[in-house]
């Protein structure tokens, strides 16, 4: 029962992360 909740907090936490890591790729590359 525990750990279902957990592995949906930590995907959507990874989603975050992705997305943050890949728009401040971006970021670079534009600036560039």
């Amino acid at each position: 029962m525990f750990l279902k909740p957990r592995i949906f907090l930590l995907g959507s936490e990874v989603k975050v992360w992705w997305i943050c890591k890949r728009d401040r790729e971006w970021e670079a590359l534009i600036a560039k």
